[in-house]
């Protein structure tokens, strides 16, 4: 026995706990510019992870039963080496070939196929690696189950934080699958080194070899979305909220803002905001005379900041959560540094919570919806509450929300304005031109004061709150009853510009 076995064995446990996690997350990022971030998906993502680690292990109960534990255990690392390196391959033809169909079983199937083998093979790998240890070291009290599943743990904590913080941030997703398939082949090869099981060595890093080449050759490039030829993509980054991606649009003259396949923000050639809310926002506001300090969560393009700042006596403190959007709107679309404006990367509720109680805002705009999540942390009567506080007692609130014009999406719609109402805002629904499209865009207007109602009377709708819901921090059916309205939008695009993949 070699005196380096133990540890061996040590780090492939290690291995084990942090490929765990650490493909768990990361997958989350194959599913997001298909089917978003909801619970729903995460549903699916802890509903299989733990399915397919249930039967790694009683697998693996199995194959330990029998003899040649130690070459099993050196194949099931290769194997999971090689599934590990093709998995974001797998996940993006199942992902774009099946967009079309239903989000149920669409979402089981994919998820199945990506997380499952992967996360087989680990619980396998840990069940072998038990009883190997046990036997090597003639440890028969459980004292190795227990370290063994402690270091495991451990090392799921650290892939958890080093993923989260330092790697997925920095790092296109593609590049993070294949270091972890690194770090499986290299405790196959030692294990095949330390267990004489040398005579597929040669051939397992061969085909490990040609695989790595054909990936960071053409392989990787096949996975960034194909367009249209009229279509050009003038940015693009992975990172831990998800892609984002800026295109041209030479066919339509448009530049688009992409976040996970879902259009943000959409801008003429020359940056010009072409959205409705924005022209309803600013039409308000001239009409009521408002100007002052803004907060504005939500930056996008920066299409409405600069819209804001024409007026000389606006400031605009901006909340933004994702702090790539600040340079995509500087480098891509035009929006210039000014000492009006500043930047706060943090997600809206919690600047809320946060934020000094004694500054005063003239203006308060939630322009959030336009992306592939709803919000629904901010749009609840707790939020809203705090939002009062922060608003002078003469100040709007405005609150941009995409959604359809069925039964659900009016529920959404006049649910947010009845919990704005509770709130104590008096609000109305923004008047615009009837739309024929089966979804829209709709501005919320509100405020404390009174004033305002003979204007309400002359540019908005008259609510019907009849049916509609207060939504609380602990009762807020949004997501749910929103999320055929974000596939929607996400399909929609990329049924609109993407090429289907060919592998």
């Amino acid at each position: 026995m070699k005196i380096n076995e133990k540890y061996i064995l040590l780090a492939g446990i290690i291995a084990e706990g942090f490929l765990v996690t650490g493909i768990e997350i990361s997958s989350s990022l194959l599913f997001k510019p298909y089917f978003g971030s909801s619970s729903e998906i995460w549903t699916y993502i802890l509903g299989i992870t733990m399915l397919a680690l249930a039967a790694g292990y009683f697998f693996g109960s199995k194959l330990s039963g029998k003899n040649n534990s130690e070459r099993k255990l050196v194949f099931l690392f290769l194997a999971l080496s090689i599934n590990i390196l093709l998995l974001p391959f797998i996940s993006k033809g199942l992902n774009r070939s099946m967009l079309e169909f239903d989000l149920v079983g669409i979402l089981f199937l994919s998820v199945s196929c990506v997380l499952f083998p992967p996360l087989f093979l680990l619980g396998a790998i840990s069940t072998l690696i038990v009883k190997v240890y046990k036997e090597k070291f003639n440890d028969s009290s459980g004292k190795s189950a227990s370290v063994i599943y402690t270091l495991s743990t451990l090392a799921g904590v650290l892939s958890m934080l080093l993923l989260s913080f330092m790697i997925l941030p920095s790092l296109a997703i593609n590049k993070v699958f294949f270091l972890l398939s690194v770090m499986a082949a290299l405790v196959a090869v030692f294990l095949l080194n330390t267990y004489a099981v040398k005579k597929v060595l040669l051939p397992f890093a061969a085909a490990f070899f040609i695989f790595t080449i054909y990936a960071f050759n053409k392989g990787f490039d096949k996975l960034q979305d194909s367009y249209s030829r009229s279509v050009k993509q003038e940015y693009y980054n992975d990172g831990l909220l998800g892609n984002v991606a800026v295109l041209k649009d030479f066919a339509r003259r448009t530049k688009l803002l992409m976040v996970n396949n879902s259009i943000q923000t959409t801008t003429d050639f020359q940056d010009n905001g072409n959205f409705f809310h924005i022209k309803d926002i600013t039409g308000y506001i001239d009409q009521s005379g408002v100007k002052g300090n803004i907060l504005l969560a939500g930056l996008g393009a920066g299409s409405l900041p600069k819209e804001l700042l024409k007026n000389p006596g606006n400031t605009i403190d901006i909340v933004e959560i994702d702090e790539r959007m600040i340079e995509v709107c500087e480098n891509h679309f035009s929006l210039r540094p000014d000492k009006r404006m500043s930047f706060f990367v943090d997600d809206a509720r919690h600047f809320i919570n946060t934020a000094p109680q004694k500054k005063q805002y003239k203006i308060i705009i939630l322009d959030l919806s336009i992306g592939e999540t709803v919000p629904s942390n901010v749009y609840t009567v707790e939020a809203f509450r705090k939002l009062n506080g922060m608003l002078a007692p003469d100040g709007l609130i405005f609150l941009n929300f995409f959604t359809s014009k069925d039964a659900n999406g009016m529920f959404c719609l006049n649910s947010i304005a009845k919990t704005l109402e509770s709130a104590g805002i008096n609000t109305s629904v923004i008047r615009r031109e009837n739309v024929k499209s089966s979804h829209s865009t709709y501005v919320i207007a509100g405020s404390p004061s009174s004033r305002y109602n003979a204007l309400n009377k002359q540019l908005c709708y008259e609510l019907n709150l009849k049916g509609a819901k207060i939504l609380t921090d602990d009762n807020s059916v949004l997501e749910f009853k929103h999320r055929d309205v974000v596939r929607f939008q996400r399909s929609n695009f990329i049924t609109a510009y993407q090429k289907r993949f060919n592998f």
